[in-house]
């Protein structure tokens, strides 16, 4: 908390010592970060498989149920069109 930023105090983008740094070090954790994006990916797609949508009410807390429902059929079904979710802008 009380070093520089890295980009002015590193300029040269090495932090440490780069002559000490080795991929051996860098794989554990990198490895760790690959199962848990594994994980996190395979819990998603086995919650909601493909063409499997979330409950609506999971979805937003900004909409009513109505309100989703017709942005869900879109324009040409009778609902409402997804850019007319932000208008008017402000």
């Amino acid at each position: 908390g009380c070093g520089t930023i890295e980009i002015v105090g590193n300029p040269e983008g090495c932090v440490g010592k780069a002559t000490l740094a080795t991929a051996e070090k860098a794989k554990p954790g990198v490895e760790a970060l690959f199962d848990y994006m594994e994980k996190l990916v395979g819990d998603i797609m086995e919650k909601f498989p493909p063409g499997k949508l979330p409950e609506l009410d999971k979805v937003s807390q900004r909409f009513s149920k109505e309100e989703l429902e017709d942005l869900l059929k879109g324009p040409l079904k009778g609902g409402k069109h997804l850019y007319t979710v932000a208008w008017p802008a402000y």
